[in-house]
């Protein structure tokens, strides 16, 4: 015999609850923007911090944590991709030349909304010894077909997980819901594996070699901006603690 579906939990109906009230709240600020004619000089920019909350949810999470990242490995707090890949909707009708949209697969990051704004208000920073991780998407408002390549890398730090991409490929070590040897540094190539199934490590020693290399100096350079810069809180202990992380894979 046929079985109805089971009723949904009370999780299920936050989560469900959430997402519509997103829909309307953000309908309500468009209306705003278009009534006071501020549309077309406002940039919306709507994104996620993290992927679905839920520790051992699995890949399309569960009564409890409905919320799914599309089979990619990992939830929230993890830095392997269904941690970390967020879909973007991007509006700015004064600067994205295409009337209909267009679609883009090229990789972008939270922190690349600082330096984009800076460009559109054609800004300085008065601290220009600071490091700028990302890079200006102007130039992708304008004509989507001119950025292609990604030439900055990227990284993630939550706790002790790390990851550091650089064109397609990626290495993470570390991601808060490893356990074993899934804790182990990893090298993918996200072209081709970007459920993260398969450690190419072995495969490509010097490709592995340099991105690790090179998110060591990624890490030391954002407890450097933490500590140094911006003066965010963190403690000294917890300095230590990064630079030992940093220095297990020396």
């Amino acid at each position: 015999a046929k079985q109805k579906n089971a009723a949904p939990t009370s999780e299920q109906l936050d989560y469900f609850g959430d997402v519509a009230s997103v829909d309307v709240q953000i309908q309500r600020v468009r209306d705003l923007l278009k009534q006071y004619n501020v549309m077309d000089n406002t940039l919306i920019w709507l994104t996620s911090d993290n992927g679905p909350e839920g520790d051992g949810a699995g890949p399309y999470g569960n009564t409890e944590w409905p919320g799914s990242p599309n089979g990619l490995r990992g939830r929230k707090r993890d830095v392997w991709e269904g941690g970390i890949r967020e879909p973007t909707i991007i509006q700015f009708n004064g600067y994205i030349k295409n009337s209909n949209g267009f679609n883009s697969t090229y990789p972008i990051v939270t922190y690349d909304l600082l330096p984009t704004i800076m460009d559109l208000l054609n800004v300085t920073s008065d601290n220009p010894s600071w490091v700028i991780d990302g890079s200006s998407l102007v130039e992708l408002f304008a004509n989507f077909d001119a950025m292609k390549n990604r030439e900055k890398p990227m990284g993630w730090k939550f706790g002790k997980g790390s990851a550091y991409v650089n064109d397609t490929w990626k290495v993470v070590q570390d991601s808060h819901d490893c356990s074993g040897n899934s804790c182990n540094p990893a090298l993918y190539d996200l072209s081709t594996d970007p459920h993260e199934t398969t450690d190419l490590q072995d495969k490509y020693p010097d490709i592995f070699k340099a991105l690790m290399d090179d998110l060591k100096t990624w890490l030391v350079s954002v407890n450097n901006s933490q500590y140094e810069e911006s003066k965010c809180a963190i403690n000294k202990t917890e300095r230590v603690k990064l630079y030992e992380v940093i220095d297990v894979y020396d």
